[in-house]
C-alpha cells in the first residue's frame, strides 16, 4: 500500500464535497528533474507511477479517451496521453482538480488506499453505520470467525 503525505481539506457545499484545497507531497512543476531545495517535497518514483496510474484508471472508468479528457479540461489534445505515457510531468493543482471533476471522482476516492474497491467499501461502511452497537459487535465477531 502506498501512503501519501498529503492533507485533504474539504467543505460541504449543497450536499456535495467541493474542493477548498488539496495539498499533497509534490510541488507542481514541468520538470521532474528540477533541483529541489530542502524545503521542497517530492514523490518517490513509486508514488509518482501510482499517481499517474490512478489518473489513467479514473479516466478509463469515466469512459473517456485521453484525448477527450485533455480537451474537456481545456488542454491540448495530447496532454493526458503525455502524462500517462511519459510521466515526465504531473498536472498542476488546478488541472488535477479539473481532472477529478471531469471524471466525477472525489479526491477521497482518488487517494483511497484501495481505489478498485472504493465504492463497495463505502457501501459497506454506510450499511455498518446504520446498525445498532449490538448489531455491530455481532457482525465484528462474525467477521473474526470467517
Amino acid at each position: 500500500m502506498i501512503l501519501y503525505n498529503f492533507t485533504l481539506i474539504f467543505y460541504l457545499d449543497s450536499g456535495d464535497y467541493d474542493f477548498m484545497g488539496i495539498f499533497y507531497n509534490y510541488i507542481g512543476g514541468k520538470n521532474m528533474n528540477k533541483t529541489k531545495t530542502k524545503n521542497d517535497f517530492s514523490m518517490t518514483e513509486k508514488e509518482r507511477k501510482d499517481f499517474i496510474f490512478r489518473i489513467g484508471t479514473i479516466r478509463q472508468n469515466a469512459h473517456m479517451s485521453a484525448r477527450e479528457l485533455s480537451l474537456l479540461i481545456e488542454k491540448n489534445a495530447g496532454y493526458i496521453n503525455r502524462i500517462e505515457t511519459t510521466g515526465d510531468f504531473l498536472p498542476s493543482m488546478d488541472i488535477f482538480i479539473s481532472i477529478l471533476k471531469a471524471c466525477n471522482v472525489s479526491a477521497e476516492e482518488f487517494f483511497y488506499h484501495d481505489p478498485v474497491n472504493y465504492k463497495q467499501d463505502m457501501e459497506l461502511l454506510s450499511t455498518f453505520k446504520k446498525l445498532t452497537p449490538n448489531q455491530r459487535q455481532h457482525l465484528i465477531e462474525l467477521f473474526k470467525d470467517i
